[in-house]
């Protein structure tokens, strides 16, 4: 892709992909947990009902990082996009080479991620004022969301 002619994504596309995003990987890990809490029901039973919702919820949360890191971001790092950016037409990729991160790279950005919202929201707001549409995340990382075509009206 020439640089020349690179369409950065904005705002409004990337958060409709995040949307979609957080709705697929609620209702997969919904699925997944509806499975196998019958099978998880008879070790808890001889828990405290603290210790067993501590567990649930080290259960839910790992089981969230590991569904993001070995899905998504494997996905983001080959192809640039999983599903929801693809239904959207954008990808992620490097700044400079406008190819797909490295796993690395890809992982990293997902912590990066993290500190978009930590600065109370400001970095979701950095788009607005950066020439490349650009996250705090994405800034720190060097990575930049493109176009890769036009959606159909």
């Amino acid at each position: 892709m020439d640089q020349q002619k690179v369409e950065y994504s904005g705002i409004a596309r990337r958060a409709l992909a995040a949307l979609i995003q957080i709705s697929i990987v609620t209702f997969l890990l919904s699925v997944f947990f509806a499975a196998i809490i019958p099978y998880l029901e008879p070790r808890l039973v001889n828990l405290t009902d603290e210790k067993a919702e501590q567990l649930a919820v080290l259960a839910l949360y790992s089981t969230a990082i590991l569904f993001y890191l070995l899905l998504i971001v494997r996905a983001q790092s080959k192809s640039g996009a999983w599903l929801d950016m693809k239904i959207m037409h954008i990808k992620l990729v490097d700044e400079n080479t406008l190819k797909p991160l490295s796993y690395k790279k890809a992982v990293l950005r997902a912590l990066a991620a993290s500190l978009n919202s930590a600065t109370l929201g400001f970095g979701y707001l950095l788009p607005f004022f950066t020439d490349k549409k650009q996250t705090l995340a994405d800034k720190l990382c060097k990575t930049v969301v493109i176009k890769t075509g036009t959606r159909k009206k």
